[in-house]
């Protein structure tokens, strides 16, 4: 893999300098026709019409939600420079495509997160490891 600066910053140092962390949990993307309390969820955003909670499977039963899609893995990039990295979740996505595994990406201040169906997370780890990440197993 290249390596493409971006303010200084090396895309295969950070990748190797991520703290990657894979939830023990299942999760599930709920469609709601209100937000519940979002201390007791990954994620409640509303869209104009659309309301959508990411959330682990024990908490499934807190949402009385309209439509499932389930079931998740979660992996968290705890990366150090979140906006001056280059082709991060690029690198992520691709590796993850070329293995014919599908991704949904969710974004905060300081983490990424990829969650990939539970049937995949195996493949997915470990293409992520040919990346340069050092991963724990999953649990």
């Amino acid at each position: 893999m290249s390596t493409t600066p971006s303010s200084g910053v090396e895309l295969e140092r950070v990748i190797r300098s991520t703290q990657v962390q894979i939830a023990s949990e299942r999760f599930a993307f709920l469609s709601v026709e209100r937000l519940p309390d979002p201390t007791d969820h990954l994620m409640c955003f509303s869209c104009g019409d659309d309301k959508t909670v990411v959330t682990s499977e024990s908490r499934i039963q807190d949402s009385d939600h309209l439509a499932i899609e389930a079931w998740f893995r979660l992996i968290e990039f705890r990366i150090l420079t979140p906006f001056e990295t280059l082709g991060f979740l690029a690198a992520i996505a691709s590796a993850l495509a070329a293995e014919g595994i599908n991704l949904l990406i969710i974004s905060t201040f300081p983490r990424d997160y990829v969650l990939v169906r539970d049937k995949d997370l195996k493949r997915a780890t470990g293409s992520l490891q040919s990346l340069g990440f050092q991963i724990p197993h999953p649990t």
